[in-house]
């Protein structure tokens, strides 16, 4: 898949959530892909819901996770992690919205970083 594609259904491409400015190459496996082309619908729903986002950390590779301090298990390694802000409204009603709604059951863990001013999925 090119960077520039976007994953089927959605509005939502592989540089989007796959973003890095370390410079290093941060391609996906073949299983991570797949794990970004599953959260892209997901996140294309909320985005439909809650408005559009901007995203600053999403899948890493094991290089890029190791040069940005990330967690060595983290999920961001597997596609299955997000960190964002929404365009519309705050961060506290987006996570209520999210916490509170049906999208729950759906994520592997749900946190305000209210320092960055994100949340991360």
């Amino acid at each position: 898949m090119e960077a520039s594609e976007t994953f089927p259904g959605t509005s939502l491409t592989l540089a989007q959530l796959s973003h890095t400015d370390t410079g290093l190459d941060n391609s996906p496996d073949d299983a991570a892909l797949a794990n970004l082309e599953t959260s892209a619908q997901v996140l294309e729903q909320l985005q439909l819901e809650f408005g559009p986002f901007t995203y600053y950390s999403g899948f890493r590779n094991d290089a890029v996770n190791a040069q940005v301090g990330g967690a060595p298990g983290s999920d961001h390694r597997l596609g299955l992690a997000f960190d964002l802000a929404t365009q519309q409204g705050s961060i506290y009603s987006l996570f209520q919205g999210i916490v509170n709604g049906p999208w729950k059951d759906q994520m592997r863990e749900i946190f305000l970083k209210p320092g960055q001013g994100t949340l991360h999925l």
